[in-house]
């Protein structure tokens, strides 16, 4: 989402918000009410964004809130929260899928991001950026770090904290924080001894059930395993490292002795030279006259 798109969805949100107060406590909508929003501000004289519309009612209706409304709820509400129709059973059990797929993937992304972010690609900016959040959060929230596991919707709950305080928080940072929290051992021994789940105040809100510390036990496991694979890749590094060096060693030394080698063969080779250069002579050179007249030096043993 762009800057321009986000300012007209917060300017849509809260116009809707503040002319509609009903929207936030009479839950689920009836069928079409963003066609009733646009002919409200259309009598009006007030042009509203369609795309930022869509954007406010689709963030609205996919909060697990609203889809627990649609689940144990009887009535649609319109604008003014005046019942506008019945949920139908197909609804329900769309809302109950949407709800445990979001609920597994919530639980089973607590270890699954960790394990595929790999920090030494993660460029520097969002690294900081990253550390800034997490400081935030530990001054703000400090049970954060104490009371393990969370409750269901932290997340959320988080974002919602800041957005009364008037200080955004980033959802895909603060996602990233919790998923890594998820990922360390003792968040998940934390849940299979403990016996209830924690909201941000560190207070008591949820019940831990057979069923999650089953999958507890099964993500330590996972952990473990992960633990054990990194400390045998690191070993077969250090081995691979170590060998290389000895490669590199014995590589040396060979090329030492060769060059010692080549030296030592030059020196003889010297040595040789020299002492022919300095060798006294032995031989006796005897001057020939031929019959023409011609003289040459024939060598004669002495």
């Amino acid at each position: 989402m762009n800057a321009e798109l986000r300012q007209k969805y917060r300017e849509t949100k809260w116009m809707i918000l503040r002319d509609f107060p009903a929207l936030l406590l009479y839950m689920p909508y009836k069928i079409g009410i963003r066609k009733d929003v646009i002919a409200h501000y259309k009598s009006a004289g007030i042009d509203v964004d369609r795309r930022a519309l869509s954007r406010v009612f689709g963030l609205l209706t996919k909060r697990t809130t609203y889809l627990s409304q649609i689940i144990h709820g009887d009535c649609r509400f319109d604008l003014h929260g005046q019942c506008a129709g019945y949920i139908k059973d197909e609804h329900r059990e769309i809302a109950r899928s949407m709800l445990s797929k979001r609920r597994a993937e919530r639980e089973r992304g607590c270890v699954d991001v960790v394990l595929e972010t790999d920090w030494q690609q993660v460029p520097y900016r969002i690294k900081k950026e990253y550390k800034k959040v997490r400081g935030q959060l530990f001054k703000d929230m400090p049970a954060l770090w104490t009371t393990l596991p969370y409750r269901c919707g932290i997340q959320r709950e988080i974002m919602d904290f800041y957005e009364k305080e008037g200080r955004p928080i980033n959802a895909y940072l603060l996602k990233w924080i919790l998923a890594d929290m998820g990922g360390r051992r003792r968040y998940w021994q934390a849940a299979v001894d403990g016996t209830h789940k924690y909201d941000i105040f560190g207070q008591p809100v949820e019940e831990i059930t057979e069923q999650y510390r089953e999958y507890a036990r099964q993500c330590l496991a996972l952990l473990k395993e992960r633990d054990q694979k990194t400390k045998e890749e690191a070993k077969r590094k250090r081995q691979e490292k170590k060998l290389a060096e000895e490669e590199k060693a014995k590589l040396a030394e060979a090329e030492k002795a060769a060059r010692k080698a080549e030296k030592e063969a030059e020196q003889k080779k010297m040595a040789a030279a020299s002492e022919a250069v300095t060798r006294p002579a032995t031989e006796k050179p005897t001057v020939v006259i031929t019959r023409r007249g011609r003289a040459y030096q024939r060598p004669e043993n002495p």
